[in-house]
């Protein structure tokens, strides 16, 4: 009979999102811990922004351990209490995309997410021409 995968093979592996090796003009792989890599004008960083759920019973860190995304707007996810042993706290949640804040360059006609109060108003206003009288408002505010 064979053994169940490891944590670190096939589908019990963590799908954690790592950060490709920045490559400079040359194609060398450069460090980007402690600097900021620019190319061609555009800043560069490494850093990846990660969801974090405190264990409402120990408050240790809560861990995805895998998702399900049965729509486009929804996922699913499967965490687990990192005091493993001392808590073993598991649990299921879910995120949705509510809210347009800002309208995509190449929209897909499939995806349904209704505007924001706010952009509505924004296209509101910028229909009657009356955008750019707020942002000269918004500047003088400003000065």
């Amino acid at each position: 009979m064979a053994s169940p995968p490891s944590l670190t093979q096939g589908r019990w592996k963590s799908h954690r999102a790592r950060p490709r090796p920045l490559r400079n003009k040359g194609g060398e792989v450069t460090d980007t811990k402690d600097e900021e890599l620019v190319l061609e004008g555009v800043p560069v960083t490494t850093e990846v922004s990660r969801l974090r759920f405190d264990c409402p019973h120990c408050g240790s860190f809560m861990k995805v351990r895998t998702s399900k995304t049965p729509l486009s707007e929804y996922r699913v996810l499967y965490f687990n209490c990192s005091n493993e042993f001392g808590c073993g706290f598991r649990c299921k949640g879910g995120v949705t995309l509510d809210e347009t804040l800002a309208f995509s360059y190449c929209p897909d006609p499939g995806v349904d997410i209704k505007p924001s109060p706010w952009l509505k108003r924004k296209l509101f206003l910028e229909a009657q021409g009356q955008i750019r009288l707020i942002n000269d408002h918004m500047k003088e505010l400003k000065q």
